[in-house]
């Protein structure tokens, strides 16, 4: 039995999320042993992400998969996670509205459900575990997070495919939603940020990444 990792942060505030979130990996494990390591009440999803992985004994396990707490997983959706990095890709999910109506599938859309489509950025990382050393650190940043992983794929040689069965809900949480900014403002806020690292700028401080 191979064992999954699955890193859920969340905040003060959204534990009805939380609990969905975690039953549903529990509940939709295809018979991999699931462990969930949480990460509480960090400035931002970078750091959230980061610390929870650090809590991870990553030799211990086989995947690593980076969610959030309003999300909740559907039935199936690990076996195409597997096959796409087995295969040395990362997976990007077929994302849902809270109704079931298509989201997203892969970052930007480029149109069509195609299975195994390359596409730029996956929105809920998922890797085999070892490759975290490569893929890691992560970005400090509440958003960017999903490129900053694609894009340290994409360096070791690790594209982002679509993949149909990899199905989840996004319950679109409003609690603290933009790290204590409005969404739009944190979303400008981050992109000069990101932007910086990404034409070889510094990276960013702690005091920068939260912001306020």
């Amino acid at each position: 039995m191979t064992r999954l990792a699955v890193v859920v942060p969340t905040v003060t505030g959204r534990e009805d999320h939380y609990d969905r979130c975690v039953a549903s990996y529990y509940e939709h494990n295809a018979g991999h042993e699931v462990v969930v390591f949480t990460a509480k009440d960090h400035p931002t999803l970078g750091l959230a992400w980061q610390a929870g992985v650090e809590s991870v004994p990553l030799d211990e396990f086989d995947y690593l998969h980076l969610t959030c707490d309003d999300i909740a997983c559907e039935e199936g959706w690990l076996e195409p996670c597997i096959e796409a990095v087995e295969a040395g890709m990362l997976p990007a999910p077929y994302t849902m509205h809270e109704d079931g109506t298509y989201a997203t599938f892969g970052h930007p859309p480029e149109g069509g459900l195609e299975d195994w489509k390359t596409t730029h950025t996956t929105v809920s990382p998922f890797c085999k575990a070892e490759w975290w050393e490569k893929l890691g650190p992560m970005i400090p940043l509440h958003y960017y997070t999903d490129d900053w992983f694609s894009h340290q794929g994409r360096k070791n040689g690790w594209p982002t495919a679509c993949r149909l069965g990899f199905k989840l809900r996004h319950f679109h949480s409003m609690v603290r939603r933009g790290a204590g900014m409005t969404e739009q403002a944190r979303l400008h806020y981050d992109c000069r940020l990101y932007s910086r690292v990404m034409s070889g700028g510094d990276w960013p401080t702690l005091e920068e990444a939260k912001g306020c």
